[in-house]
């Protein structure tokens, strides 16, 4: 029986000789561990085609909300594009049409089963229509000027007087979402452009017509001040002045008529003042009312030149039936205490007299012995007044306009006298 040294011995030699003639291989065998499943589970990109333009939604990862925001676009039918978290899934499906019309939901699922929700709302306005002009403004001699903007008639008007008008950039604010044409603060030739135009972002065009110097009524008065005020009380025959901007009478085609809504009256002017101010031309014009005018309560006076029209904002009251019509006077210069005779047709009961830059209301009273005959062919009065007489002022004899005045203080015809 071998002993059990014998044995030892006799393994030791069999791994020495192994040792010797194969290399050792060692296998280590590690525990299997499993990969925790991705709990990622975000939208991090979503695009919409709208208006054939890809847009970027505004994500809000707290809210998980995504917002577009657009104007006129067909939303119906959309198939998004969505970037999300890998190893995630998006329910539903991103090839699948979507309206978006109404809010629609997208739940991203993780890996691990954790879902989230999002979503997706389409702020789709419709298109604007506005056309208006909301400022024009210019600067001449040194001065900003607010153009005046009428977006009925789409006119744009300013004064410029004789002030140098080719290089003009003026600032303009317009409709949100429209464009103007030609562009804001882009220098511009205002004695060729005519018009700018303005386009609605839903593509509506409108045209503003460009007003250099546009005329203005101001105002009208008989030649010795005002009887009455709107409307004014005037008889045909009687002598008016109206007053206004740029009522140039040497322009091609001017005129200036009464104008009952439908028909014109023209009358023709007998005289022109004008003063010059920076921008400002100012117009006296001075006419008598043609006899042959109907009556009509609610006359208003217009001036027109090439298209441009200018109309009195007060109305005038005329009266054609018995206007009164003086013819003659017994004398042509009068010295106080003189007596004054005038002749002629429908002779009212007053008269008006201007002196010292007053006027004087005559009628029969305590102060004055005017008499008018039956016939109403004869005025009579005792020129006692000496305020009516320049030499009591110590200046020199001039001409005066002595007005016919009906009932209710309305003007008619004048006659001219001269007062020592």
């Amino acid at each position: 029986m071998k002993s059990k040294s014998t044995y030892l011995l006799y393994i030791f030699f069999i791994l020495c000789a192994c040792s010797k003639d194969e290399p050792e291989i060692i296998t280590i065998i590690e525990p299997y561990v499993t990969e925790p499943l991705s709990t990622e589970n975000l939208i991090t990109s979503f695009s919409l085609t709208l208006n054939d333009e890809e847009q970027f939604g505004t994500i809000d990862q707290s809210a998980r909300l995504i917002s577009f925001e657009t104007a006129g676009a067909d939303i119906k039918g959309l198939r998004p594009k969505i970037e999300y978290s890998n190893k995630a899934s998006v329910s539903p499906p991103p090839d699948v049409e979507q309206n978006f019309e109404e809010e629609v939901a997208y739940t991203v699922l993780a890996e691990n089963g954790d879902s989230n929700v999002y979503r997706v709302r389409v702020d789709n306005r419709p298109l604007s229509n506005a056309t208006d002009i909301l400022s024009f403004k210019i600067t001449l001699n040194g001065q900003i000027i607010e153009a005046n903007i009428d977006n009925e008639l789409r006119e744009i008007s300013f004064n410029a007087g004789l002030m140098d008008i080719s290089d003009i950039a003026p600032t303009i604010e317009i409709s949100e979402h429209a464009r103007i044409l030609p562009e804001s603060d882009v220098a511009q030739d205002f004695n060729d452009l005519k018009k700018y135009t303005v386009t609605a972002e839903n593509g509506v065009e409108v045209e503003y017509k460009i007003i250099i110097n546009k005329p203005r009524i101001t105002g009208f008065r008989t030649v010795v001040g005002i009887f009455s005020n709107n409307p004014m009380l005037l008889y045909t025959g009687a002598d008016m002045v109206i007053n206004g901007e740029f009522l140039d009478m040497d322009v091609d085609n001017s005129e200036v008529y009464f104008y009952d809504g439908q028909n014109k009256f023209p009358v023709t002017i007998s005289s022109i003042r004008k003063t010059e101010e920076e921008f400002v031309t100012f117009y006296s014009l001075s006419f008598q009312i043609p006899n042959d005018i109907p009556s009509n309560p609610s006359y208003k006076i217009v001036y027109e030149a090439n298209g441009l029209i200018a109309e009195s904002e007060g109305i005038i009251d005329l009266l054609a039936e018995n206007a009164p019509n003086p013819v003659s006077l017994n004398q042509t210069l009068y010295q106080r205490d003189d007596l004054l005779e005038l002749s002629g047709e429908n002779l009212p009961d007053m008269i008006a007299i201007p002196s010292n830059g007053s006027l004087y209301l005559i009628a029969n009273s305590n102060n004055y012995d005017l008499m008018v005959n039956d016939e109403r062919t004869l005025l009579t009065l005792t020129l006692n007044g000496y305020f009516l007489f320049p030499s009591y002022y110590a200046r020199a004899e001039e001409e005066k306009a002595i007005t016919l005045i009906g009932p209710n203080r309305r003007a008619g015809a004048t006659i001219k006298a001269v007062f020592d």
